[in-house]
Parts: structure tokens; sequence; C-alpha cells
């Protein structure tokens, strides 16, 4: 009996002895150490924002114009008065417009004979910021009343125009709608030459 109870106690102070030295043994060790950072490898750095499509430019839209202008014309050395009136309707292409054009001119000569004029017609013109710039040519017709006698001369007119204009009030924030001036410069054969310069103004919607 005495003889194990002194072994149990043997193996209790063998495990107290034991106990501590190991649990030295493992704060004398040292950590394991961090590999060092590789020179050559590259750094994560956050994703950037992403970036908003741009807005996409709208480069064909149907455009209409109208015009009212005070014109000065020619005809065999006898000087016209007359007021016009312009109808446009064609594709804003961005740097360009091309489409058609109605006009009609009602005045008095210095003698004071009435006079009309018509046409239909091809245009195109170049945009550089308000500036428009352009021509094109034209069908149409004359009539001039008689002195003489009552009714009118008629005579079928073909011809070529320029036109220049400038925007000054935008209607929309692309300047593609606006109020502008207007000027105009053309010939017509009616038989002689009709020779015309028009300025005033128009709206472009």
């Amino acid at each position: 009996m005495k003889v194990a109870f002194f072994l149990a106690f043997l193996a209790v102070a063998a495990v107290l002895v034991t106990t501590p030295a190991l649990a030295q043994t493992a704060l004398d060790e040292p950590a394991a150490a961090t590999p060092p950072a590789d020179p050559h490898e590259t750094p994560d750095f956050p994703a950037p924002a992403p970036v908003p499509p741009l807005r996409p430019r709208r480069t064909a839209r149907l455009t209409e114009s109208l015009e009212a202008a005070y014109a000065y014309e020619s005809l065999y050395g006898i000087w016209i008065n007359a007021a016009d009136a312009t109808a446009l309707l064609g594709a804003d292409l961005g740097v360009w417009s091309i489409g058609a054009q109605a006009e009609l001119a009602a005045g008095k000569t210095d003698g004071g004979l009435t006079t009309f004029a018509y046409s239909i017609g091809a245009f195109a013109e170049a945009h550089v910021d308000r500036l428009r710039f352009g021509g094109g040519t034209r069908l149409g017709g004359l009539s001039v009343q008689r002195v003489t006698t009552s009714g009118s001369i008629g005579s079928g007119s073909i011809g070529v125009f320029g036109r220049l204009s400038f925007d000054l009030v935008p209607l929309d924030d692309e300047w593609n709608g606006a109020v502008f001036l207007v000027a105009k410069a053309s010939v017509d054969e009616v038989g002689g030459g009709l020779y015309g310069a028009t300025i005033g103004a128009g709206v472009r919607f």
C-alpha cells in the first residue's frame, strides 16, 4: 500500500515539474517570421470608379425654318421693293444642313407696277458655331403687272442663290433651334437677269 502511494506521489510530482517547463519552452520559441514582401508584386489598389458614358451627340435631325425679309431687286435696270417670305425644310446633319426651300416675294417697281415672284429649290449650308452659310438652285416664275392693259406678264425663272445667317437667341441648349438674322443674294433668268438682295430675320425649330 505504501509502495502504491509512493509511486502515485512520484507521478504527480513529475507532472507538476514537466508542465511549467513545457510552457516556458513554448513561450521561448520565436514566432514564425512573416515572409518579406515581393518587390515585384503589384500592390492591390482600389478599383477606379466607373466612368459614365458620354452623352450621345445627335448627328441628324429634322429642321424647319420660317423667314420674313425685305428684298431689293433689279430687272432690266428697274428697281423692285418687295416683301419676302421663305420656308425651309431639311435635315440637320451636325455640321451641314440640306433640304428644300420655297420662297414668295410680292413687290412694286419704282413706277408702281405690282410684281410677284415664287420659287422652289434645294439648298445646302455649313455650320460654324452660330454662323451658317451656303446656297442652292431654284425654279420658279415672275409676273409683272401690265402698263397699258389689265392683267400681267409672266415668265418662268431659273436661278441660283446664296444665304448667310447668324443665330441670335437659342431655343434649346444645343442651339438646334434659334432666332436668327439672314442675308441672301440671288440671280434668276426670266428672259433677262433678275438680281436680288434680301435681309431679314427668321426662326428655326
